[in-house]
């Protein structure tokens, strides 16, 4: 079984790929945020690249943090590229 804290770094490569790569991922974007928001899977990690277990306290620190410990951009960008969907938004 994959540890959770790997899981997480897995999950946030994921997002933060979207995010970069912008009109190819931005697909993924709204239901990447969603799982991690309702697993809170920002919350805490380790950094399969470095083994650096990393820890935020708020979700806009992880989003503002560069990479590799987050996701290296702004809340308003990510809910640009969450559209509609009301459940990423919120």
């Amino acid at each position: 079984m994959v540890d959770k804290l790997v899981y997480s770094d897995r999950i946030v490569i994921s997002l933060r790929t979207a995010v970069k790569d912008g009109g190819l991922g931005l697909e993924d974007v709204p239901d990447l945020i969603k799982k991690i928001l309702r697993e809170s899977l920002w919350c805490e990690r380790v950094i399969q690249q470095t083994g650096e277990f990393i820890r935020f306290e708020s979700f806009a620190d992880f989003v503002k943090t560069k990479p590799l410990e987050g996701l290296g951009t702004d809340v308003t960008m990510v809910q640009r590229m969450c559209g509609s969907d009301i459940e990423a938004l919120d």
